[in-house]
């Protein structure tokens, strides 16, 4: 029998091929089980260790939010409020139920940019009462106004279609691989967004009358990317470092998101797979929206907030069934 079980440093053993990526996968499994089950603190050490601990953030706030009552209260308000706007075009539809439900998906589908927008103060309430449950200190919800959640909705589509176009056009002209490298850009500039969302929704502001989190004045990795490509490609290397700028000038609402992935890169890159996972899953996506905020806060008030609770910021018995 091959024996692929995890080492003690965290490697594997020997065997075939398949029975080492099976003692892998268990060991990784077993790994975002306990990061579930216990919230340690985010590791320090091997990447892998970093990637999985994202990963499990997600799934973390999905497992407290199911289980701590408010936070289930708050965030099921958007659900419920989305699924009777499906339910009310369902009846109103002419047919039988088959015809009712296919309205009904439509709906959903037709409504799925709203949650962001219109039940946004929802899920910054959410984020600051979680903030508090996980034991990290009272914070006050970051809360924008619809105006401003509608311009930053046009400015993120404008990020998401033109951010990476020019690279993955010249990418494409490449023969042969050329279409792999522009999918695979396309992709993970795709991944980068999912992560800065769901960052967004965990965002929260000082308790009291202290004042949000300001604006940050230091430009994106966008920027100095192009920036630092364009020194190389002469006189093209304006018209590069002039599309990061402009890029970056569209992203300045998210900068302090921005910041955080660059800070930890192997967390944020386990959290946008998880996070895309759960809400690529057609209709149940609404229920894991809250889930991920949740899982956002906590990964973020390690990262980027003082802990102010007397359990080191981990709230274990707040939330623990």
């Amino acid at each position: 029998m091959d024996d692929a079980s995890p080492r003690a440093d965290g490697t594997l053993g020997g065997g075939s091929a398949p029975a080492q990526v099976r003692g892998l996968l268990r060991s990784v499994t077993s790994d975002i089980v306990r990061t579930v089950e216990e919230r340690p603190a985010p590791p320090s050490g091997r990447i892998r260790d970093r990637v999985v601990w994202g990963f499990a953030q997600p799934l973390l706030g999905l497992r407290i939010w199911a289980t701590d009552p408010e936070l289930r209260r708050r965030g099921l308000l958007p659900v419920l409020g989305l699924l009777a706007v499906c339910v009310a075009a369902a009846l109103q539809a002419d047919g039988g139920w088959g015809r009712r439900l296919a309205v009904a998906q439509a709906t959903l589908l037709a409504l799925a940019p709203v949650p962001s927008v219109l039940f946004a103060p929802s899920y910054a309430r959410l984020a600051a009462c979680a903030h508090e449950r996980l034991g990290f200190g009272p914070a006050r919800p970051h809360i924008k106004g619809l105006a401003r959640y509608l311009w930053e909705l046009v400015l993120q589509g404008g990020c998401v279609s033109l951010g990476v176009a020019p690279l993955v056009a010249l990418a494409e002209a490449v023969p042969g691989v050329g279409r792999a490298w522009g999918w695979a850009l396309g992709a993970a500039w795709g991944l980068h967004w999912i992560v800065v969302e769901g960052y967004d929704t965990g965002r929260v502001d000082p308790p009291g009358d202290g004042e949000p989190e300001a604006m940050h004045d230091e430009v994106s990795w966008i920027a100095r990317a192009c920036d630092g490509l364009g020194r190389r490609l002469g006189p093209l290397g304006r018209l590069v470092a002039g599309y990061g700028r402009f890029v970056d000038r569209l992203a300045r609402p998210w900068r302090p998101e921005m910041a955080l992935m660059e800070r930890c890169g192997p967390e944020s890159a386990g959290f946008g797979l998880a996070t895309f996972a759960l809400l690529a899953i057609p209709g149940l996506n609404l229920l894991f929206r809250p889930a991920v905020a949740v899982g956002a806060v906590h990964l973020r008030a390690h990262f980027d907030s003082p802990v102010e609770a007397g359990d080191g910021g981990l709230g274990r018995n707040r939330t623990d069934a």
